[in-house]
């Protein structure tokens, strides 16, 4: 089941979060207590994950594996752009702006 899956990358992304941040701090991130986080990406009985906190996990943890998983699903790809500044030579520049 796809909503599964994508269950499984958000509770991974939380327990392993790329940029370092505890579970809990996810869950005081997202304004939800501790438990209650963990028993909907756990799917314990009467809980769910709700579609609605996908997104704040993936901010919350810097992981992208789950819209990765959806895009590919779709038939397409998740790229992150890199910022631009200044110190970007021109051909980057021009890139990223023409991608957006």
């Amino acid at each position: 089941m796809q909503d599964e899956q994508i269950r499984i990358l958000c509770q991974h992304a939380v327990k392993y979060a790329p940029n370092g941040i505890s579970a809990e701090a996810v869950a005081y991130t997202l304004g939800m207590r501790y438990a209650t986080l963990m028993s909907q990406l756990s799917a314990q009985p009467g809980h769910k994950l709700g579609a609605e906190i996908v997104l704040p996990i993936m901010v919350a943890t810097g992981c992208r594996a789950p819209i990765r998983h959806m895009a590919a699903e779709l038939g397409g790809v998740f790229m992150e752009l890199p910022p631009v500044s200044a110190r970007n030579d021109a051909a980057t520049q021009g890139l990223v702006a023409s991608v957006r």
